[in-house]
């Protein structure tokens, strides 16, 4: 990790005041001197370091000239994982800050680019002054302290051995205290108890084992029986389902058969119905316009002749029409005949006179003219 700036914006009596530390050219050593007289501020730097990466301590002694909640440190590095521009203000939670956006971040930003140290250890490998000096001389000299215990292990040769030992000790209180129950060992012999037991409940003698596994082959096969018969079984209820839905539309078949059959047999369709289909649908769209006419008009008569009056005189017509019932076809055939008769009579007239007028005989009449006019019989009107 690498401190490109440093930031007391209000620590000790500094505010607003950034040290750079500027990348070396190439081939130079990445190293910075910071010197000054007494009381320029050297020590409040020093400190304001630590106290960025670790936080600030609750008791703290540079906040005489600013509170402790205006209390604020910035600082841009370059980490492992990348740039990063931090802030640290004094509080309970949540005082590491990205710079850019405000909003917290985890102290183990920081812990990851430090390789995990805490303020102690750092303070001991990297941050040595006088007072510490002092210290760390005495605990070499009397071999006691975490300085004096590293450099005694150092000379001895013996720095990883101890660290080995350190952790075989702290392992061995985890699985095993001799006057403990709360350790790894004591949980396995009673989960072993516990699985002894169970094993126990389950176990079987050989005999019990080959009639419990008789019975099961036994259970499946009555098993398998039971559901071919069940397969068997519903099969022949859904054909009885079925036969029983089809009883109504049997009964409707068999009375559309009987009306099928009382009716008269059809007449042979012409082969060549299709060609006359379209004339036989516009014959029968024609037809069902004029129905409703035809309806109106039968209603109409229907009403006019229940208002119709009695007339006697025309009742006492009615034994002649029925006289002249079986004639009504004929006469209707002869009045329909009647002009065409009356045409040729008459060109027949007019031959005649046209020879006359050749003979010089024009004072002689036409045949049709001697005929005496026949009386229509006195039909009824």
């Amino acid at each position: 990790m690498r401190l490109n700036q440093l930031g007391l914006l209000r620590y000790g009596h500094f505010t607003n005041h950034l040290l750079e530390f500027p990348r070396p050219a190439p081939g130079t050593p990445d190293l910075h001197v910071i010197y000054g007289p007494n009381e320029a501020g050297k020590s409040t730097l020093f400190s304001g370091w630590r106290d960025l990466l670790f936080g600030i301590p609750v008791r703290t002694g540079y906040n005489f000239l600013h509170d402790n909640r205006a209390l604020r440190l910035g600082a841009s590095l370059d980490t492992p994982h990348g740039p990063l521009a931090v802030a640290r203000v004094k509080g309970n939670a949540n005082t590491l800050l990205d710079t850019a956006t405000g909003s917290p971040l985890p102290d183990a930003s920081l812990a990851a680019a430090l390789g995990g140290l805490d303020r102690d250890g750092y303070m001991t490998m990297f941050s040595l002054d006088d007072e510490t000096l002092e210290l760390g001389g005495k605990s070499i000299l009397d071999s006691k302290g975490e300085l004096g215990s590293l450099l005694f292990a150092a000379s001895a040769g013996l720095a990883e051995l101890s660290a080995g030992l350190s952790a075989l000790h702290d392992d061995s209180a985890q699985w095993f205290r001799p006057k403990g129950r709360a350790h790894v060992l004591a949980g396995h012999k009673a989960r072993l108890a516990e699985l002894t037991s169970q094993r126990k409940a389950a176990d079987l003698a050989v005999s019990d084992w080959r009639r419990l596994v008789q019975a099961v082959e036994q259970a499946q096969e009555g098993y398998e029986t039971a559901r071919a018969r069940r397969a068997e079984t519903q099969a022949r209820l859904d054909a009885l389902r079925r036969d029983l839905d089809a009883l109504p539309m049997l009964s409707r078949l068999r009375k559309d058969d009987a009306r099928l059959a009382a009716l008269p047999a059809p007449r042979p369709v012409a082969p060549d119905w299709p060609a006359s289909l379209p004339t036989w649908l516009a014959q029968e769209a024609e037809l069902a316009a004029l129905i409703p006419a035809a309806q109106d008009q039968l209603a109409s008569l229907e009403a006019a002749l229940a208002n119709l009056p009695p007339d006697d005189a025309a009742t006492a017509h009615i034994p002649r029409l029925e006289a002249f019932e079986g004639r009504f076809g004929a006469v209707t055939k002869e009045r329909a005949d009647l002009p065409r008769r009356r045409a040729e009579l008459a060109e027949i007239d007019r031959a005649q006179t046209a020879a006359l007028a050749r003979l010089g005989r024009s004072d002689l009449t036409v045949a049709s003219a001697a005929i005496a006019p026949i009386s229509p019989p006195n039909w009824p009107r």
